[in-house]
């Protein structure tokens, strides 16, 4: 495990993990609370707010398997690679799974794959 204020880290993970069971309230509150004259806000509202609910969902399911990382052990430990996550990557994402090297690879190779 890195060497970071791992009390800290782990509060922000469950904080973003319970954040997921909030999402029909973000949902209610992005297309108008259910008022017809809100909802008539236009498909382009709901596609946002239903981005925003994709977001957060994905998001609490990350923090979640980062939470399961922290109990096995494996937490800070790329999941490609096996090396150490950087410190400051972990307090700036700490639900990341993979050192930023795997990280841009991947995004890198999603990437060439899309293009071909």
């Amino acid at each position: 495990m890195v060497d970071v204020e791992m009390t800290a880290v782990k509060a922000r993970l469950e904080e973003l993990a319970n954040a997921g069971s909030d999402v029909p309230e973000v949902l209610r509150e992005r297309i108008g609370g259910g008022n017809p004259t809100n909802l008539a806000q236009g498909r382009e509202a709901q596609a946002v707010a239903l981005e925003t609910v994709r977001v957060m969902h994905t998001l609490a399911q990350q923090a979640l398997a980062a939470l399961d990382r922290l109990a096995d052990g494996s937490f800070g430990v790329c999941l490609e690679c096996e090396t150490p996550i950087a410190p400051k990557r972990i307090i700036a994402a700490p639900w990341a799974a993979r050192c930023i090297h795997c990280q841009e690879e991947g995004h890198s190779s999603h990437s060439m794959a899309v293009a071909a």
